[in-house]
């Protein structure tokens, strides 16, 4: 029998959001059109679905915002991850060079987002700034140069779910760092400020609960 957090809880929408991920990207050469699906089905599981396991839910101190992977396949063409900042936590300016998929579950973020030369020369120029509350998505690009930040608002954390087409945690991937005026290189699954115990579901234990 899986021990899997989320079979053992029978959280049951977060298992049918995973199983339904795993056949849009199946079904999609697209990853555009993947993303979009998968933002649609995002936003409808937002309305009905909270973390609800307290493991997944607390504050890793000392990092710049915690963060959990629930899901990745084998494929490692799909990640979930659950994202939690507390009231004031900003994340630094970001790439992610790949599709993804946000979504607001509790409190209020604010997203940036900014214009970077292909190359990565210059500093980041801010082009938009949105307010996300609960049930709100927004997508990401796969560019290597879009790039966005998310601040929490107000006092009470802000929680949201992240959908990405890749392994997101062991990519090499950029952000701004203000000091030295340029881009550097980080892996944000190599922080060990982020530990966790297990994934809350693995592909076996969504295979066993779907069978």
């Amino acid at each position: 029998m899986s021990t899997d957090p989320a079979i053992v809880i029978k959280d049951a929408a977060f298992i049918e959001f995973a199983a339904a991920c795993e056949k849009l990207v199946a079904a999609s050469c697209d990853p555009l059109t993947t993303r979009d699906a998968i933002a649609t089905r995002a936003t409808e599981l937002a309305s009905r679905w909270h973390m609800p396991h307290a493991d997944f839910r607390k504050l890793q101190p000392g990092a710049p915002y915690s963060s959990y992977q629930l899901y990745l396949n084998d494929q490692q063409n799909l990640s979930i991850i659950l994202d939690i900042f507390a009231p004031g936590q900003v994340a630094p300016i970001h790439n992610h060079c790949c599709w993804g998929v946000f979504v607001c579950l509790e409190g209020e973020e604010l997203e940036r987002r900014y214009a970077v030369a292909e190359d990565l020369s210059g500093a980041p120029v801010e082009t938009q700034s949105f307010r996300n509350g609960p049930g709100v998505a927004s997508v990401g690009d796969p560019a290597r140069n879009a790039f966005h930040q998310v601040e929490c608002l107000g006092d009470v954390p802000a929680i949201s779910l992240h959908i990405y087409g890749a392994n997101l945690k062991a990519m090499d991937r950029e952000r701004w760092d203000a000091d030295s005026g340029q881009f550097v290189t980080f892996r944000s699954g190599s922080d060990p400020r982020r530990q966790q115990a297990s994934h809350y579901l693995t592909p076996a234990g969504l295979l066993a609960a779907t069978a």
